[in-house]
């Protein structure tokens, strides 16, 4: 037997003629050696061992020497000598988790060998036992740094994304808009987006990009990049692209296409002529529709459409109305789906206009109407805007 010259074993016995005669085997044996014969020996030899031969320093003692050793050192491999071998010291032993348990007065070589061959493997599981946790530990570490990094950068989109929103409330020719939004994650795939176009058009938007987080997050950016672009084509070549959903959605179906993220979006754009009171919309897949409510009555606006960035050339409708005197008009995100009881798309659309039919609405009404104001987290963005004349 050739084990590692490390491996120290530390003999406990009273019984120097014992000790001396095991000592004298293990280093034949190749082991580094140590013998303690009092208690204040054990206590200071101890830490510095790698198996343990527990004897006993009084008769008997053995298993009262093993449990006192074993409170303060639950992994270190430990063979019982003991001259009391028999059946209950032996399970007693085994509880108090020794590797092996030997008759002290018939020690047998070959057994004992085969017992410190079972303790030096046991030595070399608990090394790489505690070698794999600590490399667990480290890549814990490292994953909570990334982690951390990447909630920073997620925060700072989000307070990028903020800052794309416009002026809430807004009031334009007397017309207020009003949004809010509830991301489902630190980034959202909801967009909003409404601006005055000349002296009596007031252009408003709200998309939702299927899927959350980053990709869908950079979908909202080139959204609003390509909205501004567009009012500023108005303002300085003529373009009426801006005060046109239905032109505008198929530049912007173009452009999202053009980034080949297999992305898509669905839309409610609208153009207000305030001089008018006339509104012009489309709809790209959207759902819910707008609710316009007067006076008298709210109902969902008609339309329908594919969302853009699916197809190259899509058809969308165009729509245009008359308004009452006093209106408001509501458009949603569909995570509002998830704050109603209704189950089915249809019993959810007729829930949510039966929420909206009370009264002409304010976004701090259908806050209310919705309890929104509970909601902290949401399993999908949830997006409102109201647009108002009152």
């Amino acid at each position: 037997m050739n084990p590692d010259n490390n491996t120290s074993v530390l003999i406990v016995d009273a019984n120097t003629d014992f000790t001396a005669g095991l000592s004298s085997q293990l280093k034949q044996w190749g082991y580094q050696v140590q013998v303690a014969a009092t208690i204040d020996d054990l206590r200071n030899l101890l830490p510095d061992c790698d198996i343990l031969l527990c004897g006993e320093f009084q008769p008997g003692d053995a298993l009262k020497l093993l449990a006192s050793v074993r409170q303060r050192y639950q992994e270190l491999p430990i063979i019982l000598l003991t001259s009391q071998y028999d059946v209950g010291v032996v399970t007693a032993a085994m509880r108090l988790w020794v590797s092996d348990c030997l008759d002290k007065q018939r020690l047998d070589a070959d057994l004992l060998l085969q017992a410190l061959a079972r303790c030096t493997n046991l030595i070399e599981r608990l090394q790489k036992a505690r070698l794999y946790q600590q490399e667990l530990v480290q890549a814990n570490q490292e994953l909570q740094a990334s982690l951390e990094a990447l909630r920073r950068d997620q925060l700072a989109g989000r307070y990028v994304q903020s800052k794309m929103l416009p002026e809430s409330p807004m009031v334009i020719d007397g017309i207020t808009l009003e949004h809010l939004v509830v991301p489902s994650m630190y980034l959202s795939g909801d967009f909003i987006d409404y601006m005055q176009v000349g002296d009596d058009k007031i252009l408003f938007c709200i998309a939702d990009v299927a899927g959350h987080g980053a990709s869908s997050a950079f979908i909202t950016v080139l959204l609003k990049h390509a909205l501004a672009a567009q009012r500023s084509r108005y303002f300085r070549h003529g373009s009426e692209v801006i005060v046109d959903p239905q032109s505008l959605l198929q530049v912007l179906n173009n452009e999202i296409r053009a980034l080949g993220l297999g992305k898509h979006v669905t839309l409610i754009v609208g153009c207000i002529d305030s001089d008018r009171n006339v509104l012009h919309y489309c709809l790209a897949g959207h759902l819910p529709p707008p609710v316009l409510c007067s006076e008298e009555s709210c109902y969902f606006l008609e339309g329908g459409g594919p969302p853009i960035g699916l197809f190259p050339q899509p058809e969308f409708q165009s729509f245009q109305l008359a308004l009452p005197e006093k209106w408001s008009i509501s458009c949603f995100s569909d995570g509002v789906f998830d704050l109603l009881q209704a189950k089915s798309l249809s019993d959810c659309e007729q829930e949510l206009l039966e929420r909206c039919s009370h009264r002409l609405q304010t976004l701090s009404l259908l806050q209310e109407e919705l309890e929104i104001v509970q909601v902290e987290e949401a399993p999908d963005d949830i997006s409102i805007l109201t647009i108002r004349n009152f």
